[in-house]
């Protein structure tokens, strides 16, 4: 179980520190429910949020990531 947090941290925080400059847009969904649940989604430089909460939660995990 280690394994698998240890690389949803550095994933998690290479999606906000790498991937998003490399991309032209990426949804942001959170699955750790039931049904994933879109919380933003991002063009260029703009980001839509749909869910402000668990937007900045996610966020938050990729920057706090050791």
């Amino acid at each position: 179980m280690y394994s698998v947090r240890r690389r949803f941290g550095r994933g998690l925080r290479n999606l906000f520190h790498v991937y998003r400059d490399l991309c032209d847009a990426m949804v942001i969904l959170d699955n750790s429910g039931d049904r994933p649940r879109l919380r933003a989604r991002i063009v260029g430089a703009r980001v839509e949020v749909t869910d402000a909460s668990g937007y900045a939660r996610i966020v938050k995990e990729a920057d706090t990531w050791p």
